[in-house]
């Protein structure tokens, strides 16, 4: 049986976690990727990536369902009933001021990972999301690509991910 994974990431004890379409979010466990998804309480099924902070909490994109963020046994959904401009999370990568940054259908967009932590829908404001569209000097707006990774940081601190048309690169 085929698998179209994603993205594949490594957390703070060594779990390799994989991301995959059609079968959502998996880990490798005795030398198998088992689907993990459903125990933590995420059942979709369209995980387009995953990444691992450096606080060990891990990140969790979909395609058309919004963010995730799983740590210390909790998982928490932002859409963007919250605030967040696209519900497709197609990259990630964390900035070195402490923002989550992440690739979609709709440009490139940023939030604090401590606002994201502190959230909670329906009590607190409405996430303040920095956004990055063609009119702020993207080539293109959808900053899907098909592969992985399509967003990285370099050691000189410039964020880059890929869109339709090329790449597009800022600090």
């Amino acid at each position: 049986e085929s698998v179209d994974i994603r993205c594949i990431t490594e957390d703070f004890d060594g779990s390799i976690w994989v991301a995959a379409l059609g079968v959502g979010l998996m880990r490798v466990q005795d030398g198998q990727l088992v689907r993990v998804g459903p125990r933590i309480g995420l059942n979709r099924t369209d995980v387009r990536c995953v990444y691992c902070d450096d606080e060990d909490v891990l990140w969790i994109g979909t395609l058309g369902g919004g963010l995730y963020r799983f740590s210390a046994g909790c998982l928490k959904h932002y859409s963007m009933k919250d605030g967040l401009p696209d519900d497709s999370v197609i990259g990630m990568v964390a900035g070195r001021l402490g923002n989550l940054w992440m690739s979609s259908n709709n440009g490139v967009f940023g939030c604090s990972r401590q606002r994201l932590a502190t959230y909670i829908r329906g009590q607190s404001p409405a996430l303040l999301c920095w956004s990055l569209k063609p009119a702020n000097g993207l080539a293109n707006r959808e900053c899907s690509g098909s592969g992985q990774p399509v967003a990285t940081q370099t050691a000189d601190g410039r964020l880059w991910f890929a869109d339709m048309r090329g790449v597009a690169s800022f600090r």
